[in-house]
């Protein structure tokens, strides 16, 4: 699997939230309501593109649930729909790594970014998150072998 290290800028991001351990539905009904209404959020940015980010307190490894967020990103904050929340994730530099096929596989990517690649080169999570990119032009849904997730997981060196 190749990764790349690459810096992104900060980023604004609206969307919906959900309290999770990744079992049940609640992130595909997240993904439901910000795509019943993400038109309604002003300044997307790109339209073709999704996230999904994940953020992990201090306490995952015992409590194994964190707070999944679906989202778009925004050239600003402002005129936030009553449903939604907003999230300022500051400039950083990430592993990258691009995952293709179906969905229910891509722990095999962040098990090997976590346990792996981080120790082998020489870095440590710069953050208790990371960021799931999906290109509408890449992605064509969770069950095709064809789609692709850009996954982005915020480091630094040790």
């Amino acid at each position: 699997m190749q990764i790349e290290v690459v810096k992104l800028p900060a980023m604004n991001f609206i969307g919906c939230s959900t309290f999770t351990d990744g079992s049940g539905d609640e992130i595909p009904e997240i993904w439901d309501v910000l795509l019943q209404d993400y038109e309604k959020i002003e300044n997307n940015i790109n339209p073709n593109k999704m996230f999904g980010i994940e953020f992990y307190s201090s306490d995952f490894d015992e409590r194994e649930r964190w707070n999944y967020m679906a989202c778009v990103e925004t050239d600003k904050i402002n005129d936030i729909p009553s449903h939604f929340i907003a999230k300022t994730i500051p400039e950083a530099e990430y592993a990258k790594a691009v995952f293709k096929g179906k969905y229910e596989n891509i722990d095999k990517v962040y098990d090997y970014l976590y346990n792996e690649w981080l120790e082998k080169n020489g870095y440590i999570p710069g953050d208790w998150y990371d960021i799931e990119i999906y290109d509408m032009d890449k992605f064509f849904g969770s069950e095709d072998e064809k789609s692709e997730i850009e996954i982005y997981i915020p480091i630094i060196k040790k």
